[in-house]
């Protein structure tokens, strides 16, 4: 692996892959660095289009992560990359607990990212997970067609809470 930090190019392509900057904003971005010689980090963080801390980690510490063995948490890494507050990713947390739902369902239903941000680092620390359902267990088959809403069903301490069904044709595209 060699030592060289990406291109503005580059670390632009990842931001829009992230679903954190258009197209159009890389470029605007690009110009502005053509006229300013301003390093291309620095003028998305003075425009106030991504923060300094989500800058740095995909240009310093995402690159490794991907290539290690043991990944980082899904809610430690957006939380690393300045995209979740410790409050937001112990919410989270303690929300999958309650129903259920895979934390990155649970981070996009509470509106604190975009799906496409969510999908990005899945694909990086869990690419075979990126299709599974929204629901922590899935529920099982008999043979029939597989059921288009299942009971949300919490266990907690030996006790079974079943609230209202839940349509899970809304929520394929969660990771």
């Amino acid at each position: 692996m060699t030592s060289e930090k990406p291109s503005a190019q580059m670390i632009g392509q990842v931001l829009v892959q992230a679903g954190l900057l258009t197209e159009a904003q890389v470029q605007v971005a690009l110009q502005d660095q053509s006229y300013c010689g301003v390093r291309f980090g620095e003028i998305l963080v003075t425009r106030g289009w991504v923060k300094q801390e989500t800058v740095d980690f995909l240009v310093e510490q995402w690159p490794a992560l991907l290539n290690r063995p043991d990944k980082m948490p899904l809610g430690e890494c957006l939380q690393a990359a300045g995209l979740l507050t410790p409050l937001q990713v112990q919410q989270a947390v303690r929300e999958q607990h309650i129903n259920g739902m895979r934390i990155g369902a649970v981070i996009v239903l509470n509106g604190w990212l975009k799906k496409d941000t969510v999908d990005f680092f899945l694909k990086g620390l869990a690419p075979n997970r990126v299709t599974e359902s929204p629901f922590v267990t899935k529920p099982r088959t008999t043979g029939q067609s597989t059921p288009t809403s299942i009971p949300n069903t919490v266990h907690s301490k030996g006790e079974e809470l079943v609230d209202e069904d839940i349509d899970l044709e809304d929520f394929h595209w969660l990771g």
